[in-house]
């Protein structure tokens, strides 16, 4: 992907289940290069702010509070691992959400997660 990004793509197989093995080696290079020009095209219409997350600095508790809300651990169950209070953990949350531009901290931890900052 541009600059750096992943992204995914599910395909579905509908056919004997004898065939899947032989079709998918047949078939999967045309079905990467589609996924690639789909991105591709789709990373175009991102707006700039949307293109710019890989840019954001995260703080080093911002991002262990998103990858444990990944984990769809609540902020009292990761107060209690990092040893800080609950208001503390919803904080550090809550700054990352504004920093991704994140409505919630679902959206968060799935910009964070795209432009790879929660990667150890």
């Amino acid at each position: 992907m541009p600059h750096g990004d992943y992204a995914t793509v599910t395909g579905v197989f509908s056919g004997p289940r004898s065939d899947f093995r032989q079709r998918a080696l047949r078939y999967v290079a045309d079905f990467n290069l589609m996924a690639q020009i789909f991105h591709q095209s789709a990373y175009e219409l991102f707006d700039e702010h949307i293109r710019g997350i890989g840019k954001v600095h995260l703080t080093v508790r911002e991002r262990e509070c998103l990858r444990y809300a990944a984990e769809c651990l609540s902020a009292k169950e990761i107060s209690r691992i990092i040893d800080r209070s609950v208001p503390t953990v919803v904080m550090h949350l809550n700054a990352a959400a504004k920093k991704l531009g994140a409505k919630n901290r679902t959206q968060a931890v799935v910009r964070a997660t795209r432009a790879r900052l929660l990667d150890a």
